[in-house]
């Protein structure tokens, strides 16, 4: 399984590097990090020691919380503690050290199942107003009900891994929360037990009589509990793209492929499951073809959906591009269009077709290759 770990951490990476969230380079040598620990702004990964420290400072939530940590000026309201971390890098960190999301929340038509997955513990240190180091567990700054008391402390989260989404934007950072204490499936983290996010039945709240004040800096540290890398629990991402091409966990991988990288998957995670996400525009065929592989090797757990999509529609027939021009034409025409501008959707299509004459350029040489060796096989006989 040491691939499937090193692929997901070079996934998780890929989109930090690619929208500026870089791990710290530039530190002087006096003050380099040491070997093993991966240093993002606000956030520390030690490889070594198993451990995540997030920059965070006291929010002055106003109801009951929903959020243990959210990211700065989205969820205070709400939230125990707040970051300028983002989301993005807690999932990069979590990959590094061997960790895989596990399931969200969710109701299977006949009883509610709590989340699943990887189980850490949190513990919380700050300095005192003496300027005396002190540290508690996460449960010690949260009150609860006295009848939810012994079956509900939040002393323990699940890695349940916001996704990134089709447009490319990772859903915790989207929505603020970062580890949900309300069963939220864009968060990264959330509790492994059933918890409403409804503002009535809410059953967490900040202990004010224990809890800093609003804005003092504490360090969060994750720790994995032990054998989290193997937690039975688990969930991949299958993307296929219209022309069938497939990426797990953002790595190009083949069908034949896929039956190997299954056996793999589940000797690690006994009741893994994975989601197969289809461009809008793949054919079905390839969503079957990729799901029999994945069942040969192990895996018997799926959920599937097709992806919105995102690129504009070319024209397939002359009355088709006759229809869409003509459509086109009539909102450059329109003033009330101008709020939409059209404009953009005239080089974003420019754009589309610039993608697809390359990706048929390179199919083109494919097919001609396959051809020829078709030919030959056929006069070999």
């Amino acid at each position: 399984m040491r691939n499937i770990i090193l692929s997901a951490c070079m996934f998780a990476l890929a989109p930090l590097l690619l929208f500026g969230e870089k791990p710290s380079a530039e530190t002087p040598k006096s003050q380099e990090a040491p070997k093993g620990v991966v240093k993002f702004k606000h956030l520390l990964v030690d490889r070594d020691n198993g451990v995540i420290t997030i920059d965070t400072k006291v929010a002055k939530s106003e109801h009951g919380l929903e959020f243990l940590l959210c990211r700065d000026r989205t969820k205070e309201y709400e939230s125990l503690l707040s970051t300028k971390a983002t989301g993005r890098q807690l999932h990069a960190g979590l990959l590094m050290l061997g960790l895989d999301p596990g399931k969200p929340a969710e109701y299977d038509g006949e009883k509610y199942i709590p989340p699943r997955g990887a189980g850490l513990k949190i513990s919380l240190q700050w300095k005192d107003k003496d300027g005396v180091q002190q540290q508690v567990n996460v449960d010690d700054w949260i009150t609860t009900d006295k009848k939810d008391k012994q079956k509900f402390t939040p002393d323990r989260f699940i890695f349940v891994g916001s996704e990134i989404l089709p447009n490319g934007t990772y859903q915790a950072d989207t929505s603020g929360g970062l580890i949900s204490l309300a069963n939220l499936s864009s968060s990264v983290l959330d509790v492994p037990f059933e918890s409403t996010r409804t503002l009535e039945n809410r059953r967490f709240s900040a202990d004010t009589d224990k809890l800093p004040t609003p804005g003092t800096k504490v360090q969060l540290v994750i720790t994995p509990e032990k054998n989290a890398v193997n937690a039975p629990h688990a969930r991949a991402m299958l993307e296929i793209d219209r022309l069938g091409q497939l990426l797990i966990d953002g790595q190009r991988i083949d069908y034949p492929q896929l039956q190997k990288w299954a056996q793999q998957y589940t000797d690690q995670h006994k009741l893994g499951r994975v989601v197969i996400r289809s461009a809008g525009r793949a054919m079905c065929v390839y969503g079957a073809m990729a799901k029999l592989e994945l069942k040969l090797g192990g895996v018997f757990e799926f959920e599937e959906y097709t992806a919105p999509m995102q690129a504009p529609l070319l024209p397939q027939t002359p009355a088709q591009l006759k229809v869409m021009l003509s459509s086109l034409k009539k909102r450059l025409a329109d003033p009330d269009e101008q709020i939409n501008n059209p404009k953009r959707e005239i080089t974003r299509t420019l754009d589309q077709i610039q993608r697809q004459r390359a990706e048929l350029k390179r199919l083109d040489g494919l097919w001609t290759e396959y051809e020829k060796s078709l030919k030959e096989l056929e006069k070999s006989k």
